[in-house]
């Protein structure tokens, strides 16, 4: 079975890691301006439109753990989220947007950095599901043991089934002011 970093006996070795985010970033920005206004027109809910993305990325790491070879894992590790983000990161900006309409940069600032965030602590829930010994790559080789690309797939399918839930559970929050409810009361200037 396929594993990045794996080297010669399953992998291209670490330089496949090294892929992975131009695909991501590459499929974001080569589609974002084409489907996220398609998605926010055909779509009038903002909610749907966030589980839309944010579970087409989280099937894309799930299936990606069947993936035979570097080609096939990247459009569905990459390529997926990427696809994901064009639908999933402009809905809930928009839903802030509308509540805080004279705070934007700061409701993007944080949108932003709740990704960052995100990525932290899933790399952390990552390296628990691959690697829960905390085993050491090969000072010779730079290789890990054997057990860790044994977990590979089955982490993949944990972060997806993880991202697939807390994408639903976020997605149902999600609502656009559209002036039915009242908007956050606003501190008078100092």
């Amino acid at each position: 079975d396929f594993a990045p970093g794996r080297g010669a006996a399953g992998g291209g070795g670490f330089v496949d890691a090294a892929y992975v985010l131009p695909v991501t970033v590459a499929t974001h920005v080569a589609l974002q301006p084409l489907l996220a206004p398609l998605a926010q027109r055909r779509l009038r809910s903002l909610a749907l439109v966030t589980a839309l993305g944010g579970l087409t990325g989280a099937a894309g790491i799930f299936a990606s753990a069947r993936a035979p070879s570097l080609r096939a894992f990247l459009p569905l590790y990459a390529g997926l989220p990427g696809l994901g983000l064009c639908l999933g990161y402009t809905a809930p900006q928009a839903a802030a947007w509308s509540w805080f309409p004279e705070r934007r940069a700061l409701v993007s600032g944080l949108l932003l950095g709740a990704f960052g965030a995100g990525a932290l602590v899933f790399n952390l829930v990552g390296t628990a599901l691959a690697n829960p010994a905390n085993l050491r790559a090969s000072a010779a080789t730079g290789e890990f043991p054997a057990e860790v690309y044994a977990a590979f797939p089955r982490m993949l399918r944990g972060v997806g089934a993880l991202y697939a839930l807390l994408v639903a559970l976020g997605a149902s929050l999600i609502r656009r002011n559209d002036g039915q409810l009242p908007a956050p009361a606003r501190r008078p200037a100092a």
